[in-house]
């Protein structure tokens, strides 16, 4: 199965970060070249958005090996808003550079300081989108591969052609097969996600 998509190391400066693989394709191809320059961020501050699974934190992982100060799932009401205002003056102030990463837009973040939620809004945002055809078969075959199987490019397509597109959805996809095939003894065939993933026995 062919794509556009690459396991690629980023086209950053990191490298020892790189040890896992990331996927740069049109879901995030945007959000990857974003990131690469912290310095041409407006006060030193930026914002990740993307859905579960979807490699918010192994971006965040790679840009903290170059000294940027991370704070993750800033949307999710865990972080006192004094704390979340004093990390952007201390970016724009002269400190390292922030990344903040979300799953969501600041719109609809749980704020109550107004002048933080004006300063949020402003932030650059980059977005990881939903995958498309080619990345939903790169991600399946990779997490299939790391985990010591080769899946046949038949049983990719096959899976592309069915499976929910997010990230998430891909994710719990490769754990179930890894589950059936490594408990069961069995090869990764068309058969067993049909039944395992789908519901549908005709083994």
């Amino acid at each position: 199965m062919t794509s556009a998509s690459a396991q690629t190391v980023l086209p950053l400066e990191w490298t020892a970060a790189t040890a896992r693989v990331f996927h740069v394709g049109t879901p995030n191809a945007d959000a990857v070249a974003g990131l690469s320059d912290p310095e041409v961020w407006p006060d030193r501050a930026a914002l990740l958005v993307g859905p579960a699974a979807s490699g918010k934190s192994h971006l965040a992982d790679l840009l903290a090996a170059r000294g940027i100060e991370i704070i993750e799932d800033a949307d999710r009401g865990q972080h006192d808003d004094t704390m979340l205002f004093h990390a952007l003056n201390r970016a724009r102030n002269g400190g390292a550079p922030l990344l903040l990463t979300a799953r969501s837009r600041p719109s609809g973040w749980p704020v109550a300081l107004p002048d933080l939620t004006s300063r949020l809004l402003a932030l650059p945002r980059f977005e990881i989108g939903v995958p498309d055809e080619a990345f939903t078969g790169e991600l399946l075959a990779s997490g299939l591969a790391r985990r010591g199987f080769s899946p046949a490019p038949e049983l990719i397509a096959y899976l592309v052609k069915r499976i929910e597109r997010s990230h998430a959805a891909i994710a719990s996809a490769v754990a179930v097969l890894d589950e059936a095939a490594t408990a069961g003894g069995r090869r990764l065939t068309i058969p067993l996600a049909r039944a395992r993933l789908f519901g549908e026995d005709r083994a």
